[in-house]
């Protein structure tokens, strides 16, 4: 498992090949955060395919231009969006509007369930190993 904090974001790479990005509670996301964290991911995966948990509970609101450049990370292939409350819902759809298809992308609020619905995804990938120069 590989595991980096950041001041605003942590990312996580589960053993079963599983992305998990936590963006922190109380954080307003800009163009520039989300270009940060788009970088740091590619760093990490370069294009290699990766199935992705994003957890945004807590996050208080995101500018429009973020859409705009997380959809520039395409090695994702299915994304679930964690939250909890009706705020992070209405956050969560701004998000999965990068997927046209909702085969592939959803909100949850249960973070089990989103393991879940995301297991079959992973399976279909190989394991993603991460390289270590740019850990």
């Amino acid at each position: 498992m590989l595991e980096e904090v950041h001041s605003t974001f942590d990312v996580q790479l589960d053993d079963d090949g599983l992305m998990v990005l936590t963006l922190h509670r109380g954080l307003s996301v800009g163009a520039e955060l989300a270009q940060q964290v788009v970088d740091r991911l590619f760093d990490l995966v370069g294009d290699r395919r990766v199935v992705m948990l994003l957890r945004i509970a807590g996050v208080r609101w995101a500018t429009s231009e973020v859409q705009a450049v997380a959809q520039t990370f395409t090695p994702s292939i299915a994304l679930a969006v964690l939250g909890d409350g009706p705020v992070d819902r209405v956050l969560a759809n701004f998000f999965l509007r990068i997927f046209d298809d909702e085969d592939f992308a959803r909100y949850f609020d249960d973070e089990a369930e989103a393991r879940a619905w995301l297991a079959p995804h992973i399976q279909r990938l190989p394991l993603l190993e991460v390289d270590a120069s740019v850990v």
